[in-house]
């Protein structure tokens, strides 16, 4: 596995462990529910794991010393 591509499993990990919590808990902030008439998805996983793929990237390029 390469460096540059651990932030982005980071992230995608986050978001699908943050997903599993709300399936779990059945809490509405972290849920992803899919049905024949409408999808509803939860935001707050996903800017998460976002933050977390961005903030690993910077950690591992400044640890780099670039």
């Amino acid at each position: 596995m390469r460096k540059s591509k651990l932030p982005i499993y980071a992230g995608i990990i986050t978001i699908i462990v943050f997903f599993f919590i709300g399936y779990i808990t059945k809490s509405a902030v972290l849920k992803f529910k899919v049905s024949v008439s409408h999808t509803e998805i939860a935001f707050l996983p996903i800017v998460l794991g976002l933050l977390v793929w961005f903030i690993s990237a910077r950690v591992m390029k400044w640890n780099a010393g670039g």
